[in-house]
């Protein structure tokens, strides 16, 4: 039951991703309704922030309350169950915490450029999904990067510290110069000693991130998704008001009277 609802939290931003493309723009676009709305006295930017803000505070709200009752539910049974999930866990990670709200964010603005751009519901849904997945992708990899690490050496007859999210880990040598691990294992695995004599190594290196470095990963990585979702925000107004631009002509300017000849003024 855990694993059901936590990816059915993390999988939000993908659904929010295809139904802004798909419905919230790009239906509209393809079938003319928001052509006639511009008609109707309704200017394109108006149009497109109508379009974006109820679903951006539903989007914000409910994703939160759920991602909400999802840590509450997890540290519920954390140390209780066996099976019970680690914080550095990455869909526990991403669904107990804003990653995901800011994500869901991202997505509703993705899937509304998709849908300006491709003007189509099929191919804006799936390039709008398409995106989202490559940004979440995107944002596991960075998130490791974007606080210092706390660095661990152990002795190498005891292995690795294996706790917290891992950036970087090898041998230590006795120069104090990280080299990399050649996979054997403890010195009391046979032949694992020599190899490390030869390698003049000492102990074990581990940079990673404990538990106390959960809000700082979090919120930095937060605010890195949310600046995309601004980006994405600002470049769907920019495209709508270029290809507005250019499709309206402009009104003929009226064509003064010609001066009346000396003989018609005559008569």
């Amino acid at each position: 039951m855990y694993t059901y609802t936590t990816f059915a939290v993390i999988g939000l931003p993908f659904l929010v991703a295809a139904w802004a493309g798909a419905a919230l723009v790009g239906r509209e676009m393809e079938s003319g309704t928001a052509h006639l709305a511009w008609t109707t006295g309704l200017s394109p930017t108006r149009w497109l922030a109508a379009k974006l803000a109820a679903p951006a505070a539903l989007v914000a709200v409910g994703t939160g309350l759920l991602v909400l009752l999802h840590h509450l539910a997890w540290s519920a049974n954390r140390n209780r169950i066996g099976t019970s999930k680690s914080w550095h866990d990455s869909p526990t990670l991403h669904a107990n915490g804003p990653t995901t709200v800011a994500l869901a964010l991202a997505g509703l603005a993705a899937g509304a450029l998709a849908g300006l751009l491709w003007r189509r519901t099929l191919p804006a849904l799936v390039a709008g999904l398409g995106f989202t997945v490559v940004l979440r992708v995107a944002a596991d990899l960075a998130m490791p990067h974007l606080w210092p690490t706390v660095t661990r050496v152990t002795g190498l007859d005891t292995g690795y510290v294996m706790e917290g999210v891992e950036v970087d880990s090898g041998l230590v040598t006795a120069h104090g110069a990280h080299i990399a691990d050649p996979g054997c294992g403890p010195t009391f695995v046979e032949g694992c000693a020599e190899m490390y004599a030869k390698l003049d190594a000492t102990g074990f290196y581990r940079e990673y991130h404990p538990e106390s470095h959960y809000w700082p990963l979090q919120l930095t990585t937060t605010a890195l998704l949310l600046a995309v979702a601004a980006g994405l925000t600002v470049t769907a107004f920019a495209l709508l008001r270029r290809s507005t631009a250019t499709t309206r002509t402009p009104s003929p300017t009226p064509t003064p009277d010609p001066a009346p000849t000396r003989e018609e003024a005559a008569v």
